[in-house]
């Protein structure tokens, strides 16, 4: 089952979409005959022990406790390097998950040694509660104490554990990464999204024999050359490159743009959703190639949106 358990919505205080995220998993799961469900996530168990009870779960490292005791796995961690394993918050009541990450470290030969505020009580590495968007300053903090807990570099099971840490310079390597030989890298909230995509369109076409239909997008044709630096902004500012796209191409087929003529920009606004995105950007002597030059979106609508330069758009505007 591919999508949200509905948290997000219900740290965002928005009960409508936490309950049609829980309503669609049931309708789902229903569907598939009622299944038990592996879960990867310790929130998305927590989530689903208190709104879909009658659903029966079992935790992945759990399974992978077993499965690691008889199945040689090697790693390259090195022999004499000590770890700690960094808990997400989510297991303060799944003691099991703990116990469970705990010894696949044993099975694979993993020295590790224990957190005393973690072994007693977990602490969130700040991305929990939308923290990041609420208080960009004190989600940092907050991950900076937890990573001044230890000097060890961290194991954890929680991707967005991993991230937050990797992110500001942590060691930390997630058990999935240990278990398939995977090197950990930071990634961008666009690069993310495109690799939900591409395995969506895998499994579709790998396990079901479906193709995906791609549509074509008139305002997605061209191409957007953007520096490491300002990916790490739009990312940071949870802004994905598609819609910067959206928006520059937008601006060159409507025109609708300012032209900055001692920086040699051009710079445009498009609504996407409940956001209006703007960009900066310059052309380049290759047709359909921008370089971008900032981004930035707000959480506001202007006002006689359909008017520009004094011309009526919309002709039921009165």
């Amino acid at each position: 089952m591919l999508g949200c358990c509905g948290v997000p919505a219900e740290w965002a205080g928005d009960d409508e979409k936490h309950d049609e995220e829980i309503s669609r998993i049931k309708t789902d799961w229903e569907k598939l005959g009622r299944p038990i469900l592996i879960l990867a996530c310790p929130t998305c168990r927590n989530n689903f022990r208190k709104y879909l009870p009658e659903i029966k779960t079992v935790f992945l490292y759990d399974m992978m406790a077993d499965w690691t005791k008889s199945e040689k796995i090697k790693h390259d961690l090195g022999k004499d390097k000590v770890f700690s394993i960094f808990d997400p918050c989510a297991t303060n009541k799944n003691d099991g998950v703990r116990d469970s990450i705990r010894q696949i470290c044993e099975n694979l030969g993993i020295d590790v040694e224990p957190m005393p505020l973690q072994e007693r009580r977990t602490n969130c590495c700040s991305y929990g509660g939308h923290g990041s968007i609420a208080d960009p300053e004190f989600a940092d903090s907050v991950a900076q104490k937890r990573i001044e807990e230890s000097e060890n570099p961290y194991i954890t099971y929680c991707i967005n554990c991993r991230d937050a840490f990797l992110e500001r310079g942590k060691e930390t390597i997630h058990i999935l990464d240990i278990c398939f030989g995977i090197t950990p890298k930071l990634s961008t909230a666009s690069k993310r999204r495109e690799n939900r995509i591409d395995m969506k369109e895998r499994i579709l076409k790998e396990v079901y024999g479906e193709e995906v239909e791609k549509k074509d997008d008139p305002d997605c044709e061209i191409k957007l050359i953007i520096s490491d630096e300002l990916k790490k902004k739009i990312s940071d500012q949870h802004l994905l490159e598609h819609d910067i796209i959206n928006v520059v191409a937008f601006c060159e087929r409507t025109q609708r743009t300012i032209y900055d003529t001692e920086k040699d920009t051009y710079s445009g606004y498009r609504k996407i959703g409940r956001m209006t995105h703007w960009a900066e950007y310059k052309k380049t002597s290759e047709p359909g190639v921008f370089e971008l030059v900032n981004a930035y979106c707000h959480r506001m609508e202007i006002e006689l949106e359909l008017i520009w330069n004094g011309e009526k758009i919309d002709t039921d505007l009165q």
